[in-house]
């Protein structure tokens, strides 16, 4: 099988019903789909086969324009009569009445006439403008130009499609609003395997004399050890991520420099390449103390869970700012963000029963404020988000979703129990497509636990547990990150 007969082989297969050979060729068109896609044989093909083909992590194209000019090129193709594509004849065939039925509904609405000569053709032509939002869905239109998404913006089958047009506007604020893209991809943003770039969680455990720096491929299902260089002698070490940007705020001891006065320093570096690059940053904090570090839009927030301070940092400028002094002086348990808000969460107890205070942080105004307390305990609790929602995840497996009320405030709603036992030491967990994968340290009863949830239908066709045998395991982000960097 070669570039000059994988079509054929394609149809000789599917005429004998030999699984082994469409498998074979379909690998074929995934790697070669531009040039697959220009062929008459791709106009023909079902709409089946080309939901297959655009939703595949194993395409290949030069970019993922060429995906979304296939998908147009497909819709708009016009059969004749005398040649009705292979797409829709089993359908005229079949279903022949139903068809004519549903379609005379559709041209009496938009009163568009069809006259019974071609009436076939009538139906294939609407049946495959009627595909557009199905296969544009599937596409991975935040990885789109920009230029390509406003050309598409324009088209007229676009134009006419309000849920294609909300889907290519939604791609396009995803591109221009920096925010949209820290803490979760929606799937539309998930990279291809043939992609420079792979969608991961990165985790950073604290060793003696360095910290080692790993990554989870959700497409290969493994860790990967990376080529970004350790740092010898680190005390505390956080990460935050800014789109493709990752940052590293770090207490290092005084080996790394000739200065008695000053044991240790706090650092914040941005990762270049695959070596961490230290930014000028001048805060006059001392380096000891429990800090909480994380992103909001093009700002990194770092708080001071003893001092009770909330600096933020521009990574760009290298300036810093001192904010409002977090108001409650309880130890902070987690912090998480929801669209420009810092949400920072405390144990309290309640009439003996363990609950979780909550503050909360409004970016835009530099103010504090809180939340009604949560049922359950916040030590150990961690939060991911999906394309929809953000939530949080207790140690004893209790699910939270925040939501808006009727009266446009800020509440939480309690989705679902993943399991019974208490599971301390829960690192994080990430949301990828409709999967979800939690990571924490190694927890026997957690395995022995009947009622551990496996998935949540509706919301997660998956829920993948990862245990990490070491307990210096402290985080577990989503990172876009480059290939060069895996090992």
């Amino acid at each position: 099988m070669s570039l000059e007969n994988y079509i054929d082989y394609f149809k000789v297969g599917r005429l004998f019903n030999s699984n082994a050979v469409v498998d074979v060729a379909w690998m074929f068109m995934l790697k070669n789909f531009t040039s697959f896609s220009k062929e008459h044989f791709f106009l023909e093909l079902p709409l089946s086969d080309v939901l297959r083909l655009v939703e595949s992590q194993s395409l290949v194209a030069k970019s993922e324009d060429n995906v979304i000019k296939a998908i147009m090129k497909w819709i708009e193709f016009a059969p004749n009569s005398e040649g009705l594509p292979s797409s829709r004849v089993q359908d005229v065939t079949m279903e022949d009445s139903r068809c004519l039925c549903f379609q005379k509904e559709r041209n009496d609405i938009k009163n568009v006439n069809v006259s019974n000569d071609n009436s076939s053709v009538g139906i294939l032509t609407g049946s495959r403008s009627m595909d557009l939002f199905a296969l544009m869905s599937r596409a991975r239109t935040c990885l789109a130009s920009h230029e390509c998404l406003e050309m598409m913006l324009g088209h007229p089958l676009v134009t006419s499609d309000k849920q294609t047009r909300d889907l290519i506007t939604q791609a396009l604020l995803y591109q221009l609003q920096i925010g949209k893209r820290n803490g979760q991809w929606p799937t539309s943003a998930i990279h291809r395997n043939s992609s420079f770039y792979e969608n991961v969680a990165i985790a950073a455990e604290l060793l003696p004399d360095s910290t080692l720096i790993k990554v989870f491929s959700f497409t290969r299902n493994k860790w990967f050890s990376t080529k970004i260089k350790s740092f010898p002698g680190t005390e505390v070490f956080l990460l935050a991520a800014v789109d493709k940007s990752l940052y590293s705020l770090c207490v290092t001891l005084k080996s790394r420099w000739d200065n008695e006065d000053e044991p240790y320093r706090l650092s914040l570096f941005e990762l270049m390449h695959n070596a961490w690059s230290e930014k000028q940053f001048h805060l006059r904090i001392p380096p000891l103390c429990r800090y909480f570090f994380t992103a909001v839009n093009d700002y990194i927030y770092l708080l001071n869970s003893d001092l009770r301070t909330t600096w933020r940092l521009d990574p760009k400028s290298t300036l810093s700012v001192q904010l409002a002094n977090i108001p409650d002086d309880q130890p902070i348990s987690h912090v998480t963000t929801y669209e420009h808000l810092i949400l920072v969460f405390y144990p309290v107890s309640v009439e003996g029963e363990a609950e979780t205070a909550v503050d909360y942080y409004d970016t835009s105004k530099n103010t504090w404020a809180r939340f009604n307390n949560l049922e359950g305990p916040a030590n150990g609790m961690t939060s991911f988000k999906d394309d929809q929602s953000t939530y949080l995840l207790q140690s004893t497996g209790d699910v939270w979703k925040l939501i808006k009320t009727p009266s446009n405030q800020l509440d939480f709603e309690h989705v679902i129990k993943l399991w019974s036992c208490d599971w301390s030491f829960l690192c994080g967990a990430v949301t990828y497509m409709d999967e979800l994968y939690i990571y924490g340290v190694k927890c026997g009863a957690l395995r022995d636990d009947p009622t551990l949830r496996k998935s949540l239908p509706g919301v997660f066709s998956n829920i993948i547990y990862i245990e990490s045998e070491s307990i210096s395991g402290s985080m577990f982000l989503p990172f876009v990150v480059n290939r060069k960097l895996l090992d």
